[in-house]
């Protein structure tokens, strides 16, 4: 049974008006060891583009706004303050559904990937959506919550790639298997290019936060290309094969037998 959940990863647009900023009486959290950056993450380089959205980076490679023909993300590094302290914001909005302007706000560890996420609408100032992530020893997220409804990730990793990923949510619990090689994979696919697609490949749907795994927030990427999931489901048997076109070793196009809508990359 596929999560009945649907990420729209690029459809927003540019927050202006809101911003928090910290405040000089109030002491700093002490500077990551790491500064939050794509370097850290993708060792060719950040995509270009990802689905028709042109990712730019500044100086540090740290990803500064996402831009499709209609939309765009923001981000902010500093010291925002939020009762607690975050080190980035990320803004975003969609002019033609009034109400979804948001604000993220990211706590980073010492590595500069995101422990914790807060997430703030706009025209609901006093509802807040709050993430907490972790990561193994190789810096590859291995645990994802939203606390307000206890929905929460368990992701297992064998030999750098995710194998098993285990959701509960109150009383349920789905149980996905990931596999690299299948009957046209016999060879496994090297994932030069750092990719993850967390909700469309790994059944994990971190809603909008996703969408900062391609700013370096969300940890390291598995070490190849998933080809196929399985749900663990003896009474209901479900299954997802997907596919890659590669160029020059690196994934240009994704779709699957379970959503044939097609994610692109550019990388030149």
């Amino acid at each position: 049974m596929k999560p009945n959940f649907k990420i729209a990863l690029i459809g927003i647009a540019l927050v202006m008006g809101f911003a928090s900023c910290s405040n000089d009486d109030e002491p700093e959290i002490p500077q990551q060891s790491v500064i939050p950056s794509t370097k850290n993450v993708f060792s060719q380089g950040a995509p270009k583009s990802f689905n028709g959205a042109k990712i730019t980076t500044n100086d540090k490679g740290q990803v500064t706004k996402i831009v499709s023909d209609d939309d765009e993300i923001t981000f902010e590094y500093g010291t925002f303050s939020r009762a607690d302290e975050y080190q980035v914001k990320m803004s975003i909005s969609d002019p033609e559904n009034a109400g979804y302007e948001q604000d993220f706000y990211f706590q980073l560890n010492d590595k500069g990937f995101a422990k914790k996420a807060i997430r703030i609408f706009l025209d609901e100032p006093d509802y807040v959506d709050t993430w907490e992530f972790g990561y193994n020893d190789a810096d590859q997220l291995n645990y994802a919550r939203r606390v307000e409804d206890d929905e929460v990730y368990r992701i297992t990793y064998t030999d750098g790639n995710i194998t098993k990923v285990v959701r509960t949510e109150q009383e349920y619990r789905y149980e996905y298997d990931i596999f690299y090689t299948d009957s046209k994979n016999s060879s496994v696919l090297s994932n030069k290019g750092n990719v993850m697609l967390l909700y469309r490949a790994f059944y994990i749907d971190l809603q909008e936060t996703e969408i900062a795994y391609y700013a370096g927030l969300l940890g390291k990427s598995t070490n190849n290309l998933p080809v196929r999931l399985e749900e663990v489901d003896d009474e209901y048997p479900y299954e997802d094969i997907f596919n890659w076109t590669m160029t020059d070793g690196l994934p240009t196009t994704f779709w699957s037998t379970q959503d044939t809508d097609k994610i692109y990359f550019t990388w030149k």
